[in-house]
């Protein structure tokens, strides 16, 4: 699940990465991973959680690739297990 929580996106539950991955910075050419996080962060409003199938499903309406919401994860957000 994702959410924004106190300003920062958050990941709750299990996630494929290591923790080294979820650390390193984004190759994501940074126009794509800004579009991404500013996507993010008009969708999940404060107090306003969703999995990441129905995150993913809304950001591909919206033109944003999945891989550019991993990296866009990768970024900072938190994750909390």
């Amino acid at each position: 699940m994702f959410s924004i929580n106190d300003g920062v996106l958050v990941f709750e539950g299990e996630t494929e990465l290591s923790s080294d991955e979820a650390l390193q910075g984004s190759t994501v050419a940074a126009p794509v991973l800004d579009n991404a996080i500013a996507w993010i962060q008009s969708v999940l409003t404060p107090g306003n959680s969703m999995t990441f199938k129905e995150l993913s499903t809304q950001a591909k309406a919206a033109g944003i690739t999945e891989s550019a919401l991993r990296r866009a994860k990768k970024t900072g957000w938190r994750c909390v297990v």
